[in-house]
């Protein structure tokens, strides 16, 4: 099950945590450890459900559109945990770029004869592309190997771009700004790295609470 936290405005340490299905056809809400209740369909969860805090406030969590949102007197709670799914999404859609753009460019380089892309080998590209369209399915799946996996080749091949750029003695502006590019790719991906550990810890805490 995926989560979301969140936080009273005047009481950080005590966190509401919804725990819900893809489909959110199961929904948990807790208050730190202790299960508040279940909302059992995404119809119930649309409508809105109440329930009551151990300090007799009384909360309403909901659904709407794609984001679940808990308010107090009428006022929105604080989401605290998303930037830890949003950090993990924005890894796999690094990683899903990757693997289109290679793919993309090799289906050119097969067809078109392009002088500055003279010395890329297409079919290395294309086998490139599809390598991290395939991790990135696990990625989606939270896993931390196939990430890793992802971080390691495309590192490899920042290195290699670099050797070529020293032996080739190109230091052109259009060369730079690709180099930073991808730094700036890897730099996502590393993001995504940090919070897989955290993510499943909680998620496995959560399947433990009965």
């Amino acid at each position: 099950m995926k989560f979301a936290q969140y936080v009273q405005k005047n009481n950080d340490k005590k966190q509401i945590t919804v725990a819900y299905s893809e489909d959110y056809n199961m929904t948990r809400v807790l208050y730190d450890d202790l299960l508040l209740g279940t909302i059992n369909s995404k119809t119930e969860l649309q409508a809105g459900h109440l329930f009551y805090l151990p300090n007799n406030i009384q909360i309403e969590v909901k659904l709407n559109k794609k984001s679940i949102t808990i308010t107090e007197n009428g006022k929105k709670l604080r989401l605290y945990s998303k930037d830890l799914y949003s950090k993990l999404n924005g890894a796999f859609g690094v990683t899903l770029f990757i693997a289109l753009a290679n793919i993309i460019l090799s289906m050119i380089l097969l067809f078109f004869d392009i002088n500055e892309f003279s010395k890329l080998n297409p079919i290395g590209l294309f086998i490139f592309g599809v390598t991290f369209l395939i991790l990135s399915r696990f990625v989606k799946k939270v896993s931390f190997i196939a990430l890793l996996i992802v971080v390691i080749l495309f590192f490899m091949d920042l290195v290699i771009t670099i050797i070529d750029l020293k032996s080739s003695g190109s230091a052109s502006a259009s060369a730079s700004g690709m180099f930073t590019f991808k730094l700036f790719l890897i730099y996502s991906m590393v993001q995504g790295l940090i919070v897989i550990p955290k993510i499943k810890k909680y998620e496995k805490k959560l399947d433990n609470i009965k």
